[in-house]
């Protein structure tokens, strides 16, 4: 088995702020191929912002809009497989707190978060399945 290279970001994500949240992760994806990283797994809703406040609902975005656009750029630019998190909104306007992951070769799979806190649920709605993800 080859060694496979895994690094943890640890950011301070701003909620709404997706652009300026977006870029950090640019910044740290850098630091994880100049470190031999094969996958990056970022904080829980570091795309959105995480809160259990109304903000969540204004941050909130579908899983098919820009937010995995960009995300599958940054994949392939840095040939890296990231895991990120957002607040998803779904066509029936619940929130999850929803983990990506994104690979190069632009495939996206989703782990929705069980388990909410008492705060949380108030804000998001649970998830339903473990799923299994494999790379590399």
């Amino acid at each position: 088995m080859d060694n496979f290279r895994i690094a943890a970001a640890v950011t301070a994500s701003r909620v709404g702020a997706i652009d300026s949240n977006l870029a950090g992760m640019v910044r740290c994806c850098k630091q994880a191929i100049d470190h031999g990283a094969k996958l990056i797994c970022f904080p829980e809703m570091n795309v959105t912002g995480y809160t259990t406040r109304t903000e969540i609902c204004r941050a909130a975005q579908p899983l098919e809009g820009d937010i995995r656009k960009r995300l599958i750029e940054m994949a392939q630019a840095y040939q890296l497989v990231i895991l990120a998190g957002m607040a998803e909104r779904d066509s029936n306007n619940r929130i999850f707190a929803t983990h990506l992951v994104v690979t190069p070769e632009g495939d996206t799979l989703k782990y929705r978060k069980l388990h909410l806190s008492p705060p949380e649920k108030e804000a998001l709605t649970a998830g339903d399945e473990i799923p299994i993800f494999r790379t590399h």
